[in-house]
């Protein structure tokens, strides 16, 4: 993936993506439900969105069955406060 911008499917999410995504699904028919599965060896994402750096990897599988096995997963986005933060709001929510 180079220079996505998820802009294109939600209007407030304005970026630039790049990265990796490797994942195999499968989908079975069954006599009572369907089922299906997905596995995701390699999901690799850098770059901006909202004007903010973002990092996103991992490594998971997931199936119909709301099952998650999740093998790695790091999420970064930098957020810049634009001015102090205030220290009794602290105090407050103890």
């Amino acid at each position: 993936m180079d220079q996505f911008n998820p802009a294109l499917f939600v209007n407030q999410l304005e970026g630039n993506l790049n990265g990796d995504i490797e994942l195999a699904l499968s989908q079975q028919q069954g006599q009572q439900e369907d089922y299906w599965s997905i596995s995701v060896p390699t999901l690799a994402i850098d770059g901006e969105l909202r004007d903010y750096p973002l990092t996103l990897q991992a490594t998971f599988d997931a199936n119909s069955n709301l099952e998650l096995d999740i093998d790695e997963l790091l999420f970064t986005q930098e957020i810049i406060a634009l001015k102090p933060l205030d220290k009794s709001a602290n105090r407050r929510c103890h």
